[in-house]
């Protein structure tokens, strides 16, 4: 019971801290020379190129002057459109652009006015293009890296099943189909909480499998990031089994390499520490489209002092695009592993869609 009051107290105080921060520190993830869209307390609405900050100011430029806007008067900051910035070296957000023809750009944005939009591509090929031969235009979820465009793995709030230290932003969310039949919606409550629930969809069975968890990730920023969560699954119908967990979890590294390590306490019918998680695992980018996964699991049942580590190990792919992505995956234990005379791995395919 002590353990199990200690981790919901855990919990709270990173709930709490999670929430602190999205209320009151809503620009600290802001990035020096990108142009915002301050949006004032009392309605008026300023764009401005961000230099820096301290706990009380915005160190901003505006109109070619530089000046500051008091933190506690702000209500809301977005990533600014519109910008005159010719500098070569500039650091603005690529977008993504389609012409009216089918053509698919990505590209820094130079400047816009009332005809064309002028933008710089990856490769450093300046290009004006007229409005009206633009269909749609949005910032990308991509990067560039040695002049070359790459796809942010749209997925990377999680491996195959477990999350990770990353956040799902604010208004961002997902669906996936696991196995086919398990379909999960995942949403971005703030840039710090986000939840997810599910419900399998086999036919014929009596019962079917729920799931829920709500995640909370007070620190993500550049390589590291740090979450913790409440976990659920369970049956529907008069089904009595049920697992709960708390959870924390931290993912260090790139878009192109990353380790997850997660620790998390199953919680018994009694409200006692029934069990104990070690989570391991990582993803690798091996091209421009494609992930190396790999989710690892050593589990203690604590109901009984005779009871031995149990290791589940899995290793397979991602494939993903813009806001598409697919897993494939193959798990197994060691036990299965020394003693199956069959085809010693489960199979685990996902279907995500991201928004």
């Amino acid at each position: 019971m002590r353990n199990t009051f200690f981790l919901t107290i855990l919990f709270l105080l990173v709930i709490f801290t999670a929430s602190a921060f999205s209320q009151n520190t809503v620009g600290d993830f802001l990035i020096s020379g990108k142009v915002y869209k301050f949006t004032m307390k009392y309605g008026s609405e300023y764009t401005v190129t961000y230099n820096k900050q301290d706990s009380i100011y915005y160190y901003v430029s505006k109109d070619n002057q530089k000046t500051k806007f008091q933190k506690s008067q702000i209500v809301n900051i977005e990533l600014g459109f519109y910008t005159v910035n010719t500098n070569e070296n500039d650091t603005l957000s690529i977008y993504e652009i389609e012409l009216t023809d089918g053509t698919e750009i990505a590209g820094y944005l130079i400047k816009k006015d009332s005809l064309i939009m002028s933008v710089k591509t990856i490769g450093g090929v300046k290009m004006d293009l007229p409005l009206d031969k633009i269909r749609k235009t949005e910032i990308s979820r991509g990067y560039s890296e040695d002049n070359e465009f790459f796809y942010s793995d749209p997925n990377q709030t999680r491996l195959f099943i477990s999350p990770t230290g990353r956040a799902l932003k604010q208004g961002d969310g997902y669906f996936s189909l696991n196995e086919l039949v398990i379909p999960i919606f995942a949403y971005g409550v703030t840039d710090f909480i986000s939840v997810a629930a599910g419900m399998s969809i086999v036919p014929g069975l009596p019962e079917q499998l729920i799931y829920f968890n709500l995640k909370a990730t007070p620190y993500f920023k550049d390589n590291f990031g740090i979450g913790a969560g409440i976990f659920y699954i369970g049956l529907t119908g008069d089904g009595d089994f049920s697992s709960k967990v708390i959870y924390g979890v931290s993912t260090i590294g790139s878009n192109t390499a990353a380790v997850t390590f997660g620790l998390g306490g199953g919680i018994g019918s009694e409200g006692d520490l029934s069990s104990a998680m070690f989570l391991f695992g990582g993803d690798v980018r091996i091209s421009k489209t494609v992930k190396l996964l790999s989710e690892n699991f050593i589990l203690f049942d604590n109901s009984s002092s005779n009871s031995k580590p149990f290791s589940v190990f899995s290793l397979g792919v991602r494939f993903f695009g813009s806001r598409v992505a697919g897993d494939l995956g193959f798990f197994t234990t060691m036990e299965t592993l020394k003693n199956s005379e069959g085809f010693p791995f489960l199979p685990w395919a996902t279907f995500t869609y991201n928004f």
